[in-house]
């Protein structure tokens, strides 16, 4: 979950894209919510600590945006969601949409260019889909990813 990065100090995250909720929101159990799906969008860099062996260990779906080896977080806003909702994904225009990186502790060149730092990015048509939560019919369409770095 994340690739090794060593390009330059990320900036922003961009993408065109266009999101559905399905109709039925459900928990685990398939018991059903009285709740509206919404896309999860962001991109993560991060310095990841070492297992036994000196491997990182990668970021998950539980701790992907709430790890303390975040370095700096790129994430999608309700304004946003709003923009990019569709009333159907095969006939209706994307959206391009831009997220700043927002730093949660100090980058350094010195260690990306060690190769300290990984990057994951995370495209989810349902924000709660790490528990199992969401919509079945939510559909998230992507084009044109990017990262710009300075």
């Amino acid at each position: 979950f994340g690739v090794q990065t060593t390009e330059g100090k990320p900036v922003s995250f961009s993408l065109w894209c266009k999101y559905k909720a399905g109709p039925v929101y459900k928990d685990k159990d398939g018991n059903v919510l009285d709740k509206t799906d919404t896309p999860s969008i962001y991109a993560v860099l991060y310095e990841p600590e070492k297992d036994d062996n000196g491997d990182p260990i990668r970021l998950n779906g539980y701790n992907a945006k709430t790890s303390p080896t975040i370095i700096s977080i790129a994430e999608i806003n309700d304004e946003q969601i709003d923009a990019i909702r569709v009333n159907n994904p095969d006939a209706d225009d994307y959206v391009k949409i831009s997220m700043p990186f927002v730093e949660r502790k100090a980058f350094s060149y010195e260690k990306l260019e060690q190769g300290k730092y990984y990057i994951a990015i995370v495209l989810s048509s349902s924000s709660d889909g790490n528990l199992f939560e969401g919509a079945v019919d939510s559909s998230l369409c992507v084009d044109e990813i990017s990262i710009t770095i300075e």
